[in-house]
């Protein structure tokens, strides 16, 4: 980072937990050593460490708002939780995973989930920024040009990146003159903190030229993977994406799930029945003694694990069921069997990104790194490491395996532009836009067939161009771009707007034509605008029926894909004229 007048915030906000990280001229010369980690959350230390604090929120009756850990049993009302899933119409299967998981409110129902997350996010920035003040002073800390690098899931749609942009606007983050806030994905900044880490703590040996490596990004709701090869190491690490990334809901809360499941059936479903669902959600007594468990779990020190009972629905002495004062004692087998049907398709998803590597002709990764919440649990680890040894790949857990994406994100901002560590991603999606060609009786199909009113010409209704294909490699420095070329034919009491639509296509084989495919997706509706020219601008003709005057408005959507998202421009003749609305709500 060469301006010392900059300040590096990384905002890491998660499903079930948030976590903020900077660091400043001084602190980037000391490279990751030099990353700070925001810990004094308030509410006191409740799972293990403070590196973050819950992703939760309460309103009091009179719109105080509490959050995280602050949040107690004396709390009555909505409490709100995974927040952040509802921002993408994509993870809705998700949250509803987490409600039968129960979680608290997921369906907000008294609140907007937009004003959710930027109520939560406020919050948040305000505790950091409290704690700033006493670390850099006011002059100084105003002085500063403050760079937020917001992370965001690798499946997150373009309308849940604009929606996140939104909620940390709405926060007050980024509102001062200089202020910049970037998105970057949840995986590739662990990754870049991960890599570097490694490098700077003597592990320089295992990296070389054309090493491939996998990231498993173990979180509260989903697990991530992403592949990366090295392409170069020195002067500045660069790497660019091996495979396209996978992934999957099997985050530490479905080794909750599996806990109530197996604890209905130890102490009885009829006991179990009796506990009310308040007992038994996230943030209960029950559940905040088990993640402590949980968390421990895997340690050699540790063969016993302690659960605290609720006390007016189970017994308090039952020592066959390994029950003292309310207390159930769970041993190493039995977590294991808690443990082991999530463990088996994390294992699964690594399994699958070492085969989608050798299928694409690169040697298997040479070491598997392991980050997040989940990630930092000992058992889950070791599994991973078990699985790998007999492939003979290796593995690593970085220092601060939890805050690794809020630290990547400072890293990302530390980078700058032009000496980014990631060079080149893959798309996961095949991008394309509708047109309507020339009619062709041998191609398309008789249901497309239509006559246009205005040239008179035989044309093919709904057929897909395709501009990108899922798996292309689409460059960071100079990212890659594609025009959607739409013509207006416009009347003299129209307005020279034109509009098109987006769409995606999860699979490898999109189809050529749009009607009957479930599985082709709406991304974003594009309004190109051109009213700032006059109609002399463009060609008149007259309709073949009628002999009406019109006028041929040519529009070029161009769209540019990067880290951050898809940004757009409307062009004609070549240079970029009027203006660019995009609509994601499609």
């Amino acid at each position: 980072m060469a301006d010392p007048q900059k300040l590096i915030i990384g905002v890491d906000f998660g499903t079930t937990f948030s976590g903020i990280a900077y660091c400043d001229y001084t602190g980037a010369k000391e490279g990751m050593r030099g990353i700070q980690v925001f810990d004094a959350w308030p509410g006191g230390q409740r799972t293990g460490t403070n590196e973050k604090t819950p992703s939760r929120l309460w309103y009091h009756p009179e719109n105080e708002v509490r959050y995280g850990n602050q949040i107690t049993s004396r709390c009555k009302g909505e409490i709100h939780s995974c927040m952040k899933l509802k921002l993408d119409n994509g993870t809705s299967a998700l949250a509803s995973e987490l409600a039968r998981l129960n979680f608290e409110d997921q369906e907000h129902s008294t609140r907007d989930v937009l004003e959710l997350c930027s109520d939560y996010l406020r919050a948040v920035y305000s505790t950091v920024s409290k704690e700033l003040l006493k670390q850099y002073s006011k002059a100084l800390l105003t002085s500063l040009r403050k760079e937020y690098v917001v992370t965001v899931p690798a499946v997150w749609s373009e309308r849940a990146k604009s929606l996140t942009l939104q909620a940390v606007r709405n926060a007050g983050i980024a509102e001062e003159e200089g202020e910049t806030v970037s998105l970057v994905i949840e995986p590739e900044a662990a990754a870049v903190y991960a890599l570097k880490e490694a490098i700077e703590n003597a592990n320089k040996v295992d990296i070389e030229v054309g090493s491939v490596f996998t990231l498993c990004d173990a979180g509260g709701g989903t697990v991530d993977l992403i592949s990366y090869r090295i392409t170069q190491i020195d002067p500045v690490l660069r790497f660019e994406e091996a495979v396209v990334g996978t992934g999957d809901k099997c985050g530490a809360t479905f080794v909750n799930a599996e806990f109530l499941k197996w604890l209905k059936a130890w102490i009885s479903p009829r006991t179990f029945n009796k506990i009310p669902r308040f007992e038994t959600q996230y943030g209960s007594k029950l559940m905040n003694s088990f993640e402590m468990s949980m968390r421990g779990f895997g340690h050699e020190q540790d063969d016993e694990y302690t659960v605290q009972l609720p006390s007016k629905y189970c017994p308090q002495e039952d020592p066959e069921l390994q029950i003292e004062d309310f207390s159930l004692t769970l041993n190493e087998d039995q977590m294991k069997q808690i443990f082991d049907p999530v463990v088996k398709r994390i294992l699964d998803l690594v399994g699958g990104q070492i085969e989608a590597i050798q299928e694409a002709g690169l040697a298997g990764p040479k070491m598997v790194l392991v980050v997040g919440g989940f990630g930092s649990n000992c058992y889950l680890y070791d599994q991973i490491r078990l699985y790998c040894d007999q492939l003979g790949i290796g593995t690593r857990k970085p220092k601060h395996p939890w805050s690794a994406v809020a630290r990547g994100a400072v890293c990302r901002g530390i980078e700058g532009v032009n000496d980014r560590s990631i060079t080149s991603r893959l798309a996961r999606y095949c991008y394309g836009t509708s047109s309507s060609p020339i009619w062709d009786a041998s191609k398309h199909h008789k249901d497309d067939y239509y006559l246009d009113d205005c040239d008179g010409r035989e044309r093919a209704n709904g057929q897909m161009r395709w501009l990108v294909m899922k798996g292309e490699r689409l460059p960071d420095v100079e990212p890659r771009t594609m025009t959607i070329k739409l013509f207006r034919y416009l009347r003299a009491t129209e307005r020279a707007v034109c509009a098109g639509v987006l769409y995606s296509y999860p699979e490898n084989d999109p189809p050529a034509r749009k009607a009957g495919n479930v599985a082709l997706k709406q991304v974003c509706r594009i309004e190109g605008n051109l009213t700032s020219l006059p109609l002399s601008s463009f060609e008149r003709r007259t309709t073949a029926r009628t002999g009406e005057f019109f006028w041929i408005v040519p529009f070029t959507l161009r769209a540019t894909f990067s880290n951050a998202g898809i940004t757009w421009q409307c062009l004609y003749k070549g240079q970029e004229k009027g203006s660019v609305t995009v609509d994601y709500d499609v």
